[in-house]
């Protein structure tokens, strides 16, 4: 039986220019997401994934509210997280973390590793240094690290393992929810493998949820349960994995996937390439924000923007063209190896 854990509803983010150079022209604000909605049940990973740009990351931060959100509501546990006062924010944040993209820039480099990951212990009342270096020995061996890592400096690290020290930092006070923004994109792809497998070993202890931000979709692939796919700060498609790799309805969501390597030539999809550049998110064009690059694109697409709407069990697409299909489900992934 699924719990919801985190309900996220009607999300946006505008940025308002910090001056005018030209009082004149008109106004360049940035909708840096737009309209978006989702949830996320303990236990399960949530995919985004989309083109450098399109929202996937201020998303994260929204729902974390390290950025504060120009309309919508964000639950999280049954909260509403946007209402609550600083101190009662400050209370949730054990419950929610975050695993930065670049592992060489998240940790501070003048402190050791037990002082980077005692730091959340220490902010939450975990005071004693002798429970503190019992937590954090743990920790290091839940990573793959050796408790005598503890009392060295993060420039003594590899790429690989930094994030290793910066997962077990995220999952130091034990939260029920994690933000991965692009977790393994700095990362050698034999190390990326060890990094999401432990991430999945961590989370099948402790039953933890993700919202995995990524762009490669072989990673998708093998650590989501559902992908939303994000077009211009919207998502234009939404879904159990296997459905939206297998029976893909938004143009733009076939144009992705199409768009991955294949190691098997006979399973290579054929290539759909897009026309045009992807328009400034300060000017977003009216209707759909895809039709400008889209194939199948005719006047209702630029009258009317499309609502996502169902067209398969738990699957959901913003295309006027979009129709109920019969799900067609192809075999599953080979499992990421570190070879």
């Amino acid at each position: 039986m699924t719990e919801k854990l985190l309900e996220v509803r009607n999300l946006s983010k505008i940025f308002a220019p910090r001056f005018r150079i030209n009082p004149l022209k008109k106004d360049s604000s940035v909708r840096a997401v737009d309209n978006v909605s989702f949830d996320i049940d303990r236990g399960e990973t949530l995919a985004l994934v989309g083109e450098s740009g399109c929202g996937k990351s201020t998303t994260g931060r929204l729902v974390l509210r390290l950025l504060d959100a120009s309309e919508g509501q964000v639950t999280f546990d049954g909260q509403n997280v946007n209402a609550l006062s600083s101190s009662e924010l400050r209370k949730l944040r054990s419950q929610m973390q975050i695993v930065f993209q670049d592992p060489f820039g998240s940790l501070s480099p003048r402190r050791t590793v037990e002082q980077i990951i005692a730091e959340p212990m220490a902010a939450f009342g975990i005071t004693r240094r002798a429970e503190q270096r019992e937590r954090i020995t743990t920790l290091l061996q839940q990573v793959g690290l050796s408790p005598d890592d503890m009392r060295k400096y993060p420039r003594q690290f590899s790429g690989g393992q930094r994030q290793r020290i910066g997962i077990a930092r995220a999952i130091a006070l034990g939260p029920s929810f994690v933000v991965a923004d692009e977790p393994v994109s700095a990362l050698d792809v034999s190390v990326q493998a060890q990094i999401v497998n432990l991430m999945q070993d961590i989370q099948k202890q402790h039953r933890m949820a993700y919202l995995f931000i990524s762009h490669d979709l072989a990673i998708v692939r093998h650590i989501a349960d559902r992908v939303a796919v994000m077009y211009l700060g919207r998502i234009i498609e939404i879904g159990p994995k296997a459905t939206v790799f297998s029976a893909p309805q938004h143009p733009y969501t076939q144009a992705l996937l199409s768009a991955a390597p294949a190691i098997d030539p006979k399973k290579r999809a054929r290539r759909i390439v897009l026309t045009g550049d992807v328009p400034s998110p300060s000017a977003i064009p009216s209707g759909c924000s895809f039709r400008t690059r889209c194939p199948l694109a005719q006047p209702i697409c630029a009258q009317e923007q499309p609502p996502l709407k169902t067209v398969a069990a738990g699957q959901l697409t913003a295309c006027h063209f979009a129709e109920p299909h019969p799900i067609k489900i192809q075999s599953s992934p080979t499992p990421l190896t570190t070879a």
